[in-house]
C-alpha cells in the first residue's frame, strides 16, 4: 500500500519465511517489544537520534498464509492483503 504523495518514492517490503511456524508468535512478539523499547528511548532522549534521513513504518500482523507451492504467484501478497481486509473489516 502506497500513499498518493509517495507514488514516486521507492518502497521496500521484506517477507520472511520461518522454518518452524511455532516460532512466528515469538518473532512477532520480539518485533513489537523492540518497537516499544525504541519508542520509549526516543521519548526519553529525542536529541540522540538523527531522523533527517530516516523513515519509520508501523507494521501490523494481519494474518498468516500457507501456500502449497514453492513459487508464489506475483499477486499473492496483494490478494492476501485484500482477503485479510475483508475478514477484519
Amino acid at each position: 500500500l502506497i500513499k498518493e504523495d509517495a507514488v514516486h518514492r521507492q518502497s521496500i517490503c521484506h517477507v520472511f519465511k520461518a522454518d518452524d511456524q511455532t516460532k512466528v508468535p515469538e518473532i512477532i512478539s520480539s518485533i513489537r517489544q523492540a518497537g516499544k523499547i525504541a519508542r520509549q528511548e526516543e521519548l526519553h532522549c529525542p536529541s540522540e537520534f538523527d531522523d533527517t534521513f530516516s523513515k519509520k513504518f508501523e507494521v501490523l500482523f494481519c494474518g498468516r498464509v500457507t501456500v502449497a507451492h514453492k513459487k508464489a504467484p506475483p499477486a499473492l501478497i496483494d490478494e492476501c492483503i485484500e482477503k485479510f481486509n475483508h475478514v477484519s473489516g
